[in-house]
């Protein structure tokens, strides 16, 4: 292999300050090289502290998790380094380097991150403190020279983007900068210098994307403007590649390009009012898309914290609101809640535990900065998930282990609401939250997409936003292969077609075969901790049709189906549960109660039929392997509980309640009032409750309406009423209640009253809910 005459960094920084000499006095030349010396240690601290992330702060103690992770790292090393051979074939076997054939090519970008990862271990382990092989002279000679190779021979200025851009551009930029900043005093500067151009070749400016002249060749030809997390990582790439050349000049022009990812959008990638994160134009992405961003955020803006380029834009300051409003809610004892995790939920390292554990990592960057009372709120809420999963585990932050190590040390979780229910309207998702339960849902609609499948992930996500129901208790659920495993025609809650699907079809977005435009009746209403949801839901071969609602309360949630119409000769079916379980007698149904328990009795889950409706109950065990549904390898068997209902025509509803964690109960303490094509309406007894969803003109209750989602609950003659207007139309939202009634509360005066016709102004909050209180004249 070709070695290199390597310029010192000392000399290439004469050379760098040879030009026209203007003779100055001696006091501003000292005033000159006293600048320069500032800046030189503002760059050095910056690079010290990026390096923390992923080597730990040396001015803190090491944790045990720590030294374990430690361990971990070195041990990879040494089997990455005992199989590296710089070959024109690549560094390993298993991951090689070629473009003789137009596969090999579309290949070239995944391989080559992959080794540069592989590289970024290697560097890891040279310089983390107490691994076997910290400052191993023969591993740095491995890494000096594979990076050499791959500068020289594939990622160079000049090089074609095969494939997917996104390699080439922000996971390949990413990967070698932070080996470079770890290594930045190791190196001969010629490396450093050569990836600096690389970088700068392939990402010029921190706001845009696909602009080097490689981009042709890859999956985006076209310059774009990065968003949400691409903005992040753009950012990131620009910053450290500054980091590594001094540049000022694009540490600047990288913090300044971060003010655009907090403002709320109303269309598009980003963070909207009422906590939703999109990506992709129109998918629901809190916790991978989401995770990104915010984990990219806090680097940048901790890496520069009271120096020079510190962030000062008061809008950056709204991140920790953000944090609080968007992530926090979907968080469940450590774990993100699948339903905004896309296609990664199809990656063993996309699973649920694992994209929790990094959001609160990233939460953990905030902590020390955050004001009052976000500072508070923020510590206690990340200690309380802490707590919940038994600490961090595997954060690719090694800082974070010092930092949580300290936090659960000094906080507490005393006023950490256990109760509490969320509508995310802008992304079709609710999240209802019990001290040992949670629930969520997923939907769809002609505002946001159905599913993501690129790349080869998430192959069979064709239901996972047909109003799938996930139930989260003690029991680990979808982490035990759930997603290999299940059947993808069978996710709880849905009502599916029993069609063949082909692997990525009918992906219902933006960015593939548009938005499900018959379906703009998506949404619900929400009435302090207690919530409804609903939609009017056709399937994406248009041949299937349902109402479909779930109301939720303390200790159940109430579903009801109607009008469910099927075109089509496949035979359709909802799905009341789906669920792993640990032994062949783990169900039972008995008088209309299908009952799932666990070994030793812990977490049992009943399902209580409101109709005479008849469900079909197997116990099923599947084999599967993880490349069915994405990129990874490896085989999973798991057992399940299938609890489905078929439909005819004369059979088109349903009634159930799901009753989480509770021993046998006599009686479910709801009403259900309507259940028909029109209305969908609930009565909870114990609450004083009325609940409805209104899909057309009719009555239920004490409520007329149309196009609307309804929550009413009565005291001492005042009624709290939360109302909205899933289909978002642009009038005022009209209802009639019976009786007469007053204003007793309306903060932002939106409500007015006619006789018993209530108007309520609800055009401009896409979709959530407004809550007032009318007071019952006698």
């Amino acid at each position: 292999m070709k070695l290199f005459n390597f310029t010192p960094l000392a000399a290439s920084l004469v050379l760098g300050c040879l030009g026209v000499i203007t003779p100055v006095s001696a006091t501003t030349y000292e005033a000159t090289q006293a600048n320069a010396v500032s800046e030189q240690n503002q760059m050095q601290l910056i690079r010290q502290r990026w390096a923390s992330y992923f080597l730990g702060d040396e001015n803190r103690p090491t944790t045990q998790n720590m030294k374990n992770q430690i361990a971990d790292v070195n041990a990879e090393a040494k089997a990455l380094l005992a199989n590296l051979t710089i070959a024109e074939s690549g560094l390993w076997s298993d991951s090689p380097l070629s473009t003789k054939t137009m596969e090999d090519q579309q290949k070239l970008g995944v391989n080559l991150y992959a080794t540069y990862n592989r590289i970024f271990t290697l560097a890891r382990a040279y310089k983390l403190k107490g691994g076997e092989l910290e400052g191993n002279p023969t591993l740095l000679n491995a890494i000096t020279e594979s990076l050499a190779f791959l500068n020289e021979t594939y990622y160079q200025v000049g090089s074609p983007e095969y494939g997917n851009w996104w390699h080439w551009e922000l996971g390949i930029a990413r990967s070698v900068q932070n080996t470079l900043v770890i290594l930045y005093d190791d190196l001969p500067y010629e490396i450093i210098s050569n990836y600096i151009d690389a970088t700068r070749y392939f990402v010029p400016n921190p706001t845009h994307l696909s602009e080097g002249y490689g981009a042709p060749y890859s999956s985006a030809p076209l310059a774009f403007e990065s968003t949400g997390g691409n903005r992040t990582d753009n950012a990131q790439v620009v910053l450290v590649r500054g980091l590594l050349e001094n540049n000022a000049n694009e540490i600047v022009r990288a913090i300044e390009s971060l003010s655009s990812v907090i403002p709320y959008v109303e269309t598009g990638d980003g963070f909207y009012k009422d906590g939703s994160f999109i990506q992709h134009k129109d998918l629901p992405y809190s916790g991978t898309y989401g995770q990104v961003m915010v984990e990219g955020l806090g680097m940048l803006l901790g890496a520069v914290a009271n120096t020079k380029y510190q962030a000062n834009d008061p809008n950056l300051q709204k991140i920790y609101p953000l944090i609080l409003d968007t992530f926090a809610p979907l968080l469940i004892n450590g774990r993100m809640a699948d339903m905004v995790n896309g296609r990664a939920i199809s990656r063993k390292s996309g699973q649920n535990d694992r994209v929790g554990e990094s959001i609160i990592s990233a939460m953990l960057l905030y902590i020390d900065g955050a004001p009052e009372p976000y500072k508070h709120q923020l510590s206690a809420f990340v200690q309380s998930q802490l707590a919940a999963k038994g600490g961090l585990e595997a954060t690719r932050i090694m800082s974070n282990y010092q930092i949580a190590e300290s936090l659960m040390m000094t906080r507490n979780v005393k006023d950490v609401p256990t109760v509490s229910h969320k509508q995310f309207a802008e992304m079709d998702r609710v999240i209802h939250h019990r001290p040992d339960w949670s629930f969520g849902i997923a939907m769809h609609s002609d505002r946001v997409g159905n599913y993501e499948s690129i790349n080869g992930e998430n192959l069979k996500g064709w239901h996972t936003a047909d109003g799938m129901t996930y139930l989260y208790n003690r029991q680990n659920h979808y982490n035990s292969g759930y997603w290999v495993a299940v059947n993808p025609y069978k996710h709880a809650g849905t009502t599916v077609l029993l069609a063949d699907l082909d692997d990525a079809t009918g992906q219902l977005s933006a960015q593939r075969d548009g938005r499900n435009g018959a379906m703009s009746w998506t949404g619900g209403a929400s009435l302090g901790h207690y919530g409804v949801a609903g939609m009017d839901f056709v399937n994406a071969s248009r041949a299937l049709s349902a109402k479909k609602s779930w109301f939720m309360f303390d200790d159940e949630v109430v579903a009801l189906g109607s009008a469910i119409d099927n075109s089509s000769d496949y035979t359709a079916i909802t799905t009341i549960e789906n669920r792993i379980v640990d032994s062949n007698n783990a169900a039972k149904i008995e008088n209309g109660v299908l009952s799932i328990t666990y070994q030793a009795d812990t977490n049992p889950i009943q399902y209580v039929m409101l109709d005479a409706q008849p469900i079909d109950v197997q116990q099923k065990c599947r084999s599967a392997d993880w490349s069915d549904i994405g990129t990874d390898k490896g085989s999973v068997e798991a057992c399940f509980v299938e609890a489905t209902i078929t439909h005819t025509s004369e059979n088109d509803s349903y009634a159930y309640a799901i009753i989480p964690n509770q021993q046998p109960v006599s009686s479910v303490p709801v009403k259900v009032v309507a259940n028909t094509e029109s209305v969908h309406a609930v009565e909870h007894i114990d609450l004083g409750i009325f609940a409805a969803n209104f899909f057309d003109s009719a009555k239920a209750g004490a409520i007329e309406a149309s196009n609307i989602s309804i929550m009413t609950q009565e005291k001492n003659d005042l009624v709290t009423i939360s109302v909205s207007n899933p289909t978002r139309s642009w009038f005022d939202s009209d209802f009639t209640i019976d009786g007469q009634f007053e204003i007793a509360q309306d903060e932002q005066n939106r409500v007015s009253i006619d006789d018993n016709q209530v108007s309520v102004e609800l055009s401009d909050l896409n979709g959530s809910s407004y809550t007032f209180q009318l007071k019952r004249i006698k």
